[in-house]
């Protein structure tokens, strides 16, 4: 564990609730004649800020980040075709969707401990049960539990709203980009666990390890700090969900996670599996342009979220151009390495900054109500990640990946023609 998170996390242990001098510390460097004692604000939300950011990294190295690497072994492993593979991830997102607004009426009420320590707890049982998959119906059960453990944890996002104040935007692209690191390991690690001849297995057992010790750490944490729940200005539950969708701006915003997710569920899941089959790549060329993607993934969120970079709609219309030629790029030179791996690298960056700038903007709309709109949010992401790749799994089966790839590009203008809607609505 870095020395920078012991440090964060130790400072959250050390904020007791009600003591007034739990907030202070001794500075042993004081000198002795000086008569007093040193003592330094310590900020609550420290402590919080370093959990989140391994939280959003632990999600993107053993959680998410594991999938997109490893469609092909599943559909080798349990003889899956790709319509079956792509039916299999629909239902999963399908109950990660429900997972995240329940999570988000959840977090409303009560606040954050128990609601993403479940979450945790249910990935790490999840990825516990998909490890020791022995059939194809034990696998879809294990990887539904995966990713409903996945849809509770989406209040972590409000979570950070609260622990970045006013600059919680900057907050959540910052999040997502350590999530991007880590996902940028997850081919790495899946490498060294076929080379120690583990194969996939071995991840996900490694991943219910993990989340399973983050569960604990994480609960405990948060039990030395207080993070409020934010009330919804409409009240809870399904009246409040209601009220919301009422809204233009929401559906607006919306239908454009509907599209982002599309491009990136389709980008991330059947890219690497076209290069190994259509492609004729091997495992672990299509693992390095899977890499090369999240490369520039990772790169584009981190310069949003340290305010590097602003994401207008003028920039998101040149991400657009830059998918579509990099898109281009892929397709038709799936072979050529020295023009393939600099393709991906720019297909990642250009999706990068999709779904994290349409977020920034729909919490700006409703900051009273974090925990439900972040749910809806990832339901509908779900949602257009669902549709499309099972659409593509038809496709690709009934004709060719290569076709079925290119529902891509429809989607990514469509996603410009929302957020830019959603701009002028905000204006």
């Amino acid at each position: 564990m870095p020395a920078s998170l012991v440090t964060t996390i130790v400072a959250a242990a050390q904020l007791r609730p009600g003591n007034p001098h739990s907030q202070h510390f001794v500075d042993a460097r004081a000198p002795a004649n000086e008569g007093r004692v040193k003592t330094t604000h310590v900020p609550p939300a420290s402590g919080a800020r370093g959990i989140s950011h391994a939280y959003f990294f632990l999600i993107g190295l053993v959680g998410v980040g594991l999938l997109p690497a490893l469609i092909r072994s599943f559909e080798v492993n349990f003889s899956l075709s790709h319509t079956q593979m792509g039916a299999i991830l629909s239902a999963s997102s399908l109950v990660m969707a429900a997972g995240s607004v329940l999570s988000g009426v959840w977090y409303d009420r009560t606040g954050p401990r128990w609601v993403l320590g479940a979450a945790l707890a249910v990935t790490a049982a999840g990825a516990l049960m998909v490890w020791g998959a022995a059939s194809a119906a034990a696998f879809a059960s294990a990887l539904m539990l995966f990713h409903f453990g996945h849809g509770l944890g989406v209040p972590v996002n409000s979570l950070i709203s609260q622990l970045y104040g006013s600059e919680r935007g900057r907050g959540l692209i910052l999040m997502h980009g350590f999530q991007a690191l880590g996902r940028l390991g997850a081919p790495a690690l899946l490498l060294v666990c076929f080379a120690l001849s583990g194969g996939w297995r071995s991840a996900f057992l490694l991943s219910a390890i993990l989340f399973g010790t983050w569960a604990a750490l994480f609960v405990y944490s948060l039990q030395n700090f207080v993070v409020h729940a934010e009330r919804s200005a409409a009240g809870g539950g399904a009246r409040a969900v209601l009220h919301y969708l009422a809204d233009a701006r929401l559906q607006t915003g919306l239908l454009g996670f509907v599209a982002a997710s599309g491009v990136e569920g389709v980008l991330m899941t059947w890219l690497p599996t076209y290069l190994q089959t259509e492609g004729r790549a091997s495992q672990t060329g299509a693992l390095l342009a899977l890499s090369a993607m999240l490369i520039g993934y990772s790169i584009i969120r981190l310069l949003l979220g340290t305010g590097r970079l602003t994401a207008s709609a003028r920039f998101i219309g040149a991400s657009v151009v830059a998918f579509l030629a990099g898109l281009a790029l892929v397709l038709s030179l799936p072979a050529q390495l020295y023009v393939l791996y600099p393709a991906c690298v720019l297909l990642g960056a250009a999706v990068g900054a999709f779904w994290p700038a349409l977020a920034t903007r729909l919490y700006e709309c409703f900051p009273n109500a974090q925990g439900i709109i972040g749910g809806l949010i990832v339901s509908a992401s779900v949602l257009g990640g669902a549709s499309t790749v099972t659409l593509v799994g038809w496709i690709g089966d009934a004709f060719s990946l290569q076709q079925a790839l290119l529902i891509m590009p429809v989607c990514a203008v469509a996603y410009w023609w929302l957020y830019r809607s959603l701009a002028l609505r905000m204006a």
